[in-house]
């Protein structure tokens, strides 16, 4: 019979909500061990600690958390987001939108390749109920919007959870980390107490106090963007998130994180990228520790609740664990380069800022460019439809029909679509305005 050896003193070190729920993950997962959370100063790059946005595939990790997407929008953790607009981004230079939730296709055909079918001045967006609602104002109770969670209300709640699940907070900083044969074994800290750990979770950003920067794979070329300056700006609530191109790259409006404005400039330095080896021995790394992706769309925190529940449904640590261990690397790891993929896509017509495309976006491209299909993926935080989103918005269009939508008349396919259209307006009462 086979046992398993799991670590039995656990510290996570970071000061913001990636390391309180990485805390209050492991402490629902290993009730027997002990778990102690090391506070430190959030850096000014950790962006999923500073704008935790969370993406409706990484709300049930939150809720495993006892931070269900309801208690959030409840105590006003959280503000709800339908829909992201850009604006001056496409070739035509006529706006585009991507909904946080797919629109629904008819029985037997693929709502894109109806729509390339018909022809039709209609918007790609305008079919899908999200995106409506969001250009409406209105947020209907069978929707699951995004979330944009305010960093400061989150860290309070995490906090007070973690406590409930037994996790003790250290009370002086983290001084010295201490390594041995093995990895780390032990946290000295600034009042001369020493933490014996068999396993550390650094969620310190790109600072990484804890985990060891070897193996960096920086992104630069496909994610150009490094340096934001940000600011609190009066705006009215909204439903939708704004990005717009302008000459040296983009200005970005998120009314549901404080009335924040995103603009490129004198600001904070970023490096986009990732570890090779997220988990390293004894120390894992997650959030931007683990994954640089940048601020466009803010998907660091959904990117870290993600390596989360990957870590906590392998357990890849303790004695004996260096397959588990191998197969975490490689399937966080590809999730990461996904959503590099994702968030480059975003950029494909922006020449001259789009410089380079990786291997794995450009068969992507291919792909699609061919048949208006995408390669299937093991492991991505998106949903296919905001990737066609993208990619329609972009300007891309397949050379070669679909061969179901070849079967449908054009006078049939606009009918199809005039029923996706009002089936999108009924959702904001505004059927037959």
């Amino acid at each position: 019979m086979n046992s398993r050896s799991l670590p039995r003193r656990i510290a996570v070190v970071g000061g913001g909500p990636v390391a309180l729920a990485a805390a209050i993950g492991f402490a629902k997962a290993l009730p027997e061990a002990s778990i102690e959370w090391v506070p430190t100063t959030v850096s000014d790059a950790a962006l999923a600690d500073r704008w935790p946005l969370v993406l409706p595939s990484a709300q049930a990790m939150l809720a495993r958390l006892d931070c269900p997407p309801e208690l959030l929008l409840r105590h006003g953790v959280a503000t709800p987001r339908l829909a992201t607009r850009f604006l001056d981004w496409s070739p035509d230079g006529a706006p585009w939108m991507v909904g946080d939730e797919p629109a629904s296709s008819p029985p037997g055909i693929a709502l894109h390749q109806l729509w390339l079918r018909a022809e039709t001045d209609l918007p790609y967006h305008a079919l899908n109920p999200v995106c409506v609602a969001g250009e409406a104002g209105e947020l209907d109770a069978d929707m699951q919007p995004a979330l944009h969670c305010d960093a400061s209300a989150l860290t309070q709640g995490l906090a007070s959870l973690a406590r409930q699940s037994r996790v003790v907070t250290a009370r002086s900083p983290l001084a010295e980390v201490r390594r041995g044969p093995h990895g780390v074994n032990g946290l000295q800290l600034a009042d001369g107490r020493r933490i014996a750990t068999d396993f550390v979770i650094d969620a310190t950003g790109p600072d990484r106090l804890v985990a060891t920067s070897d193996g960096f794979e920086r992104w630069d070329d496909a994610l150009p963007y490094r340096i934001l300056s940000v600011e609190a700006v009066t705006a009215a609530p909204s439903l939708i998130d704004t990005y717009r191109a302008i000459d040296d790259g983009w200005s970005a409006h998120w009314p549901g994180a404080k009335a924040t404005a995103l603009t490129h400039g004198d600001g904070v330095a970023l490096a986009p990228g990732r570890l090779a080896m997220p988990l390293r021995e004894n120390v894992l790394a997650l959030g931007e520790a683990a994954v640089q992706p940048g601020p466009l769309g803010l998907t660091g925190f959904t990117l870290a609740l993600a390596g989360l529940s990957l870590a906590l449904e392998l357990l890849p640590i303790g004695d004996g664990m260096t397959l588990l261990a191998a197969e975490y690397n490689r399937r966080v790891n590809q999730r990461a380069d996904r959503m590099r993929d994702f968030l480059a896509a975003h950029q494909i017509g922006l020449q001259p800022l789009a410089s380079a495309i990786p291997p794995s976006l450009a068969a992507t491209l291919a792909q699609f460019k061919r048949r208006g299909t995408l390669p299937p993926v093991d492991e991505d935080s998106v949903e296919r439809e905001a990737w066609i989103a993208v990619l329609i918005g972009q300007g891309l269009r397949p050379r070669r029909a679909d061969p179901i939508a070849l079967g449908v008349s054009r006078d049939a396919a606009r009918r199809l679509l005039a029923d996706c259209s009002g089936q999108a307006l009924a959702a904001t009462g505004k059927r037959g305005a």
